[in-house]
């Protein structure tokens, strides 16, 4: 056990990269920025179930480790763009005039209610910005998902935030997640 250390305590700021191919190379490890994030939570899918004795009115004898359902992560982006617009939304194209994503949601949208969605999932990365100090999160099999509270704020006293989800599966090798050191990560 170690010995509390005040310097021990970590603040980890970073960014998120959608569809990263590479540890080695620079920030967005070959695939697209997302941008800064705040708030951001990764919650391990792992679940637990109890075994109770009726004979002892239901306590809790022994707990049994079922699995996960695969990683969780969500984040407000600090600011968006056309890259994070056309990664986060499911039905965006580029503005005939100004080049900008536009965001359409209409009957006949191209990804209509009842989709499925995993075999969309590509690799997200949550990039630390002390690269060497701090831990990296790669969730091998990310679907972005707007979080149910999402709201633009369109005003001068709040920035212009976006909430995601990332849910996370296995990829074709297994993998949900990768939480360590850049350098321990294998893609």
């Amino acid at each position: 056990m170690t010995t509390p250390n005040a310097r021990n305590i970590v603040f980890a700021p970073g960014r998120l990269s959608y569809g990263a191919t590479s540890l080695t190379t620079d920030y967005p490890h070959g695939g697209t920025a997302l941008g800064n994030v705040r708030a951001i939570r990764a919650i391990p899918g792992r679940r637990y179930e109890f075994v109770r004795a009726e004979e002892f009115g239901g306590e809790r004898i022994e707990a049994l480790d079922v699995g996960g359902d695969g990683w969780v992560l969500s984040a407000i982006l600090r600011g968006c763009d056309n890259d994070a617009y056309a990664a986060l939304f499911p039905n965006t194209s580029v503005g005939t005039t100004s080049q900008h994503r536009l965001i359409t949601e209409t009957a006949s949208s191209t990804n209509r209610a009842g989709r499925l969605l995993a075999s969309t999932g590509v690799r997200l990365v949550f990039t630390p910005y002390a690269l060497e100090d701090h831990n990296f999160l790669v969730l091998h099999r990310a679907v972005p998902m707007l979080d149910a509270t999402a709201s633009l704020a369109f005003s001068l006293s709040e920035q212009l935030d976006v909430a995601v989800v990332f849910a996370g599966f296995r990829d074709s090798t297994g993998k949900s997640a990768s939480y360590g050191r850049r350098r321990d990560i294998t893609l």
